[in-house]
């Protein structure tokens, strides 16, 4: 429900301003003629957005590199295998994760998890107390939390028992917001940029078509976004080259049939997304 067309429509307005700040410390460099890193332009630019849109939260971060913010989220993401002992066991002894993290051993680092805990406390904080009123991820995982016991009937039949969220799954389902989307977002309009860098044919086709479909708007709006058809398919194609997740797992919730394959119920299950990709 964070993702809706009505509640993403209302995002535009940050989104602009967050796009225009971008466009005019690229356009500095730009003027100078100098090599700039696009992953850390992008990266600033998809944490303004995510904190807020997803928070409330003016980071500014495009302006202000330094912000603890970004210096927590740059060491959160730094997981080199060499510095992170946990990366081996999560990937290749995943029965041994629970005794490895006994040890203190963990994913993120304890500082930032803190950091961030404080950031979504607070904002929680000026959320219940009424002085900070926004439709977004905040705010469902506060309805959630208000939300009272109750039984979801699906053509008169019971389906399962819905429970509020505590304070814990909020917090945790906040903190994950930030460092999945921070990430993946950045990493995947660095490649893109690097894409149409390389390939100016493709570069001018998009240009053309942001043209035609913006016209002289230095804003967008959603539907005029759904009408940038070709660059859907430059980013899809983007993706789909450069995955900023090259595999990914899920945990199979109950026994299942798929193709002739029995899943068993409590087994992981990988998908090697860039295999996948790059599979003819």
């Amino acid at each position: 429900p964070a993702f809706t067309g009505a509640r993403l429509r209302r995002t535009t307005k940050d989104i602009n301003q967050c796009a225009e700040c971008l466009v005019k410390n690229v356009g500095k460099v730009a003027d100078a003629n100098q090599d700039f890193d696009v992953k850390k332009y992008m990266s600033s630019f998809s944490l303004d957005i995510i904190a807020r849109v997803a928070f409330g939260l003016d980071l500014d971060s495009q302006n202000d590199p330094n912000h603890p913010f970004v210096q927590h989220m740059a060491k959160t993401l730094d997981v080199r295998i060499w510095k992170n002992p946990f990366i081996l066991f999560a990937f290749f002894l995943p029965s041994l994760v629970p005794l490895v993290k006994k040890f203190g051993i963990r994913f993120f680092r304890k500082d930032s998890v803190e950091y961030f805990s404080k950031v979504v406390h607070q904002a929680i904080d000026e959320r219940k107390k009424g002085k900070i009123e926004r439709n977004d991820f905040l705010k469902l995982m506060l309805e959630a939390q208000e939300m009272k016991f109750q039984r979801d009937d699906v053509d008169g039949i019971e389906n399962h028992q819905r429970k509020p969220l505590t304070d814990d799954e909020v917090l945790s389902n906040c903190v994950i917001f930030f460092f999945a989307a921070f990430g993946t977002i950045g990493d995947a309009m660095a490649m893109t940029l690097y894409a149409l860098a390389t390939n100016p044919d493709v570069q001018e086709k998009i240009l053309d078509e942001i043209n035609r479909v913006l016209g002289d708007s230095k804003d967008y709006t959603y539907d005029q976004i759904k009408g940038l058809i070709y660059l859907d398919m430059v980013i899809h194609e983007s993706l789909r080259l450069f995955a900023p997740a090259p595999v990914s797992s899920r945990v199979c919730s109950q026994d299942i049939v798929i193709n002739g394959l029995k899943i068993p119920k409590d087994i992981e299950v990988v998908f090697p997304i860039y295999a996948i990709h790059m599979d003819p």
